[in-house]
């Protein structure tokens, strides 16, 4: 468990960002109340304790640190150092208006176990990961060059994926084992959201890949009939010519558009492409959209079958048969399979 060491600090706000243990960072002074605080630090070693505003509050936790450098180019910047986290207690505010807090800093352990390495190693390869899918897989080492887990679990206040709030959390959880396992799950959420939209880009561009090579290929097919000398209109042409001009249903028009693709990226050597035209040629003669009045007259439809058709009794029979049906139903303005009838019976037509 971490040691705690208690002292008494000035505090210096920080409106919209977070600084964890080790961060060196640039703070420009320019509030009053940070004003007061840099004067402060002078009577504790050149130390304060930086809390984070969350939407107007001073958080929980901050961090205890150190003045490196003070200067006044243009205005007052201070350069401070992040030593340790510390638990906010109880403040109060002095005669010159500066608030200072009991701080009960937190020292990180120095030696951890080996299921606490696995989890730095495991979240090192996932910061790998995610550094590589954004293209700066060459800074990698020298960004997670640290052996100390806490601290490279820390490196994510440097993340561009996580809000205030989310980073104010991670400077709040002093276990290492449960701010490694927080790190990872964020981590991971942020890596699969990389890799799906990355799959997502590839699917796309292969799909726009593969439409450009097919035009590619009919120009150069078209390009090779005229070099050829080939009709001013090729057999394909002809083909979707005649499609445009047909009033297929929406069934038979996709498999014939279908099979005039197929059509173009055989080779006239290829048997197939002479059945493909053959099927194409008996789809276009099929009388699609046209209705004819039906001839039930049974005694001309005798005569037709027995002038043209020797023989077949059984077979005129079941014909005249089917006409017979046809024609009563006509009449009596049945359904096509069944009627019911006053008394609730049905008639099956057979």
């Amino acid at each position: 468990m971490s040691d705690v060491i208690t002292t008494v600090l000035p505090v210096l706000p920080l409106r919209g960002g977070i600084v964890f243990p080790d961060m060196v960072i640039t703070v420009r002074i320019e509030s009053d109340d940070a004003k007061r605080a840099l004067a402060a630090s002078d009577t504790t070693g050149g130390k304060l304790v930086l809390i984070p505003m969350i939407d107007g509050e001073y958080a929980s936790v901050g961090t205890i640190a150190e003045i490196q450098e003070v200067a006044d180019r243009g205005g007052v910047s201070a350069i401070i150092s992040g030593v340790s986290r510390a638990r906010i207690g109880a403040g109060e505010t002095d005669s010159n208006d500066v608030l200072w807090v009991k701080a009960d800093a937190i020292v990180k352990p120095t030696e951890y176990s080996e299921t606490t390495r696995d989890r730095a190693s495991e979240l090192r390869a996932v910061l790998e990961e995610i550094l590589e899918q954004r293209g700066v897989r060459g800074i990698a080492d020298q960004i997670l060059a640290t052996d100390d887990p806490g601290s490279l679990a820390d490196l994510l206040v440097y993340s561009p994926d996580l809000d205030l709030a989310s980073k104010a959390k991670l400077l709040e959880t002093f276990d290492v084992d449960q701010r490694l396992d927080l790190a990872l799950e964020w981590m991971n959420e942020v890596l699969g959201g990389m890799t799906l939209r990355r799959r997502v880009r590839d699917e796309a561009a292969e799909r726009i890949d593969k439409t450009q090579r097919e035009f590619l290929l009919r120009q150069q097919m078209e390009a090779i009939r005229d070099e050829l000398g080939d009709g001013e209109e090729t057999i394909v042409g002809e083909y979707r010519k005649r499609f445009e001009d047909a009033d297929l249903p929406q069934a038979a028009s996709e498999t014939v558009s279908r099979e005039i693709d197929r059509l173009e990226r055989l080779s006239e050597q290829s048997p197939e492409h002479a059945w493909i035209r053959t099927w194409l040629d008996t789809t276009f003669e099929l009388p699609w959209g046209e209705t004819t009045v039906d001839n039930l007259d049974l005694d001309a439809a005798r005569s037709v079958l027995d002038e043209d058709h020797t023989g077949l009794v059984d077979v005129k029979d079941r014909m005249i048969e089917h006409l017979a049906v046809r024609k009563l139903r006509h009449e009596r303005g049945l359904d096509e399979d069944a009627k019911v009838g006053g008394t609730g019976t049905i008639l099956l037509l057979v």
